[in-house]
């Protein structure tokens, strides 16, 4: 290869490097202004959740169960709560009955939670 096609080769590696530099830049930009839009977005008094919480749910177990964790709930309590017994949670966060609509109300609200949070 003769030194003029090696110089232009050199030339456009340079280019390249230059090129995906500013990729990078703009691409860590666009990342912190979306990481401060969504934080202006993000309302105060909404109630966040810890990682592991979403790690549990995103991991299938159940989310009467994960929540009733997250709030230092026993079963027992948590039947108290919505007007229940422990066994019947129990059969719920076990999948081997179905809360109702009522019944998943009455869980959300004991809970605090939205409904949609727990199917």
């Amino acid at each position: 290869m003769g030194k003029h096609f090696e110089e232009r080769i050199e030339k456009l590696e340079n280019l390249v490097k230059k090129q995906g530099a500013v990729i990078y830049e703009m691409q860590e930009a666009l990342e912190d202004k979306w990481a401060h839009e969504a934080i202006a977005a993000h309302d105060p008094n909404e109630e966040t959740f810890p990682a592991s919480i979403v790690h549990q749910l995103l991991a299938d177990v159940n989310p009467i169960k994960v929540y009733r964790n997250h709030r230092n709930l026993t079963q027992a309590e948590l039947g108290t709560a919505i007007g229940s017994s422990k066994a019947y949670i129990s059969q719920l966060e076990t999948g081997r009955r179905n809360a109702g609509k009522a019944t998943v109300r009455k869980l959300a609200a004991a809970l605090k939670v939205d409904t949609d949070m727990l199917r």
